[in-house]
């Protein structure tokens, strides 16, 4: 069993009373944004439609759509197919992709990204999910984006980056749609509370598309069994159809899929059959994002890489997943690998199970009652209550950190483990005197 220690030590964090945080977090917003779209950096990216990290591009198309709705725009992000092949194919996979979707957005934003590489993995190297947090940004400050309605789409290479970016940045995102790609080994543990959709043609046999859809999905199906309510997917295996179906037609015309995956990965019976709707944009539109999930499971390995910060690598280490944080240098060096975290609002608790050797909780109203103590468990051995206290730190920090105001935390419990021992530590404002 191990032993666990309270550590409480002050930080030069302002304490905020409670009738003045939404104010403040108001005015700290503001502040963002005008920091944010007076950038010379940042103006040029949108102007240039192009971002840079290290020595990748991240060029895009931007395309506004409708008048804005009451909570900003929807961001669509596609991917377009290609890969492993000379830079023209994949420009001219690009500029199909500015279209191939894009008739069926009523409303929104609507952005095809241009591969950073001209490999297999274009979408999906590790420079690119910096770029897609700068775009993201960007296009929440400057194009009034909802943060809470950020969908990811993509065809063939396109949809293997949407295995990865899903998995990697699911708190960023409301739904996801891969269509005709290949997981290339990803986890799901990532996916509890990310809708997504997966299309293939069942015919696409190419690299064991097809098969491994059906893998992934039966993988999806023993995590949601496991956990009701949690990992919400759905599979659209399309009958007789190869590596071309229609996912994108603006009206609704019905295509045929093969309901029972599990007898045709078996090769037995292959019906019953269902028509369906398989426009991959009306799907995703059903769902908007919950910032501060209940329930959430982490796996360490699928980190991204750190975000971009003024067109260099930010000098700051830390990996951010809905309301958790881990500040460890590598996922090997964390202790674990998949963190389970829970809040309940009945107990005002946090339950961790396998933290992190080091990492944080952070915290806000939305979730629990601030003003009690939040009675923390950790893997069932230790259970303690602790005082947190809202600070003007943290809400900036966050803010920063992800430049989504859905992501302003008020306050935080750190961990630190030592050999068999936690340090457990609130960060515990100093009031500053005049």
């Amino acid at each position: 069993m191990l032993s666990i220690t309270l550590m409480l030590t002050a930080t030069h964090a302002q304490t905020l009373p409670f009738d003045k945080i939404d104010a403040f977090k108001k005015d700290c917003w503001s502040q963002y944004l005008k920091k944010i779209t007076e950038d010379p950096q940042r103006q040029k990216e949108m102007a240039e439609s192009a971002i840079p990290y290290k020595d990748s591009v991240m060029k895009f198309a931007l395309y506004q759509i409708g008048d804005e709705p009451e909570g900003g725009y929807p961001l669509y992000i596609a991917l377009h197919g290609g890969g492993g092949t000379a830079p023209e194919v994949n420009d001219s996979q690009w500029e199909h992709m500015k279209i191939y979707y894009k008739s069926s957005v009523k409303c929104g934003i609507y952005v095809a990204t241009r591969g950073v590489t001209n490999t297999w993995n274009l979408h999906c190297v590790a420079n690119s999910y910096p770029l897609y947090d700068r775009l993201i940004e960007n296009c929440i400050a400057f194009k009034h984006v909802n943060p809470n309605r950020v969908y990811v789409l993509g065809y063939s290479a396109g949809g293997d980056g949407v295995y990865q970016i899903a998995s990697r940045m699911s708190d960023r995102f409301a739904a996801a749609n891969m269509s005709a790609g290949h997981p290339n080994g990803i986890s799901v543990n990532n996916l509890a509370n990310l809708p997504f959709l997966i299309q293939l043609g069942a015919n696409d046999g190419a690299y064991n598309r097809n098969k491994q859809a059906v893998e992934y999905t039966q993988r999806l199906d023993a995590m949601a069994n496991l956990h009701p309510g949690l990992f919400p997917h759905r599979l659209h295996l399309h009958a007789d159809r190869s590596h071309g179906f229609h996912d994108n037609i603006p009206d609704i015309v019905p295509q045929t899929i093969i309901v029972d995956y599990n007898g045709w990965l078996a090769e037995k019976e292959r019906l019953p059959r269902e028509s369906i709707d398989p426009n991959a944009i009306r799907w995703l539109d059903r769902y908007t994002r919950n910032p501060i999930p209940q329930h959430v499971f982490w796996d360490l390995s699928n980190i991204a890489d750190s975000r971009v910060a003024d067109g260099k690598e930010d000098a700051k280490t830390y990996a951010q997943f809905y309301w958790l944080e881990y500040s460890g240098e590598k996922w090997e060096e964390s202790g674990t690998k998949v963190i389970e975290a829970l809040y309940n609002k009945m107990h005002n608790s946090v339950t961790l199970r396998h933290p992190a050797n080091t990492m944080r909780i952070l915290l806000n109203r939305d979730m629990l009652d601030l003003a009690k103590p939040i009675h923390l468990i950790i893997d069932d051995s230790f259970q303690r209550d602790i005082a947190v206290t809202p600070n003007e730190t943290t809400i900036r920090s966050t803010l920063e950190t992800r430049g989504d105001p859905a992501f302003m935390f008020e306050a935080e419990i750190n961990i630190r483990k030592t050999n068999d021992t936690y340090d457990v530590a609130p960060t515990v404002p100093t009031v500053e005197k005049n």
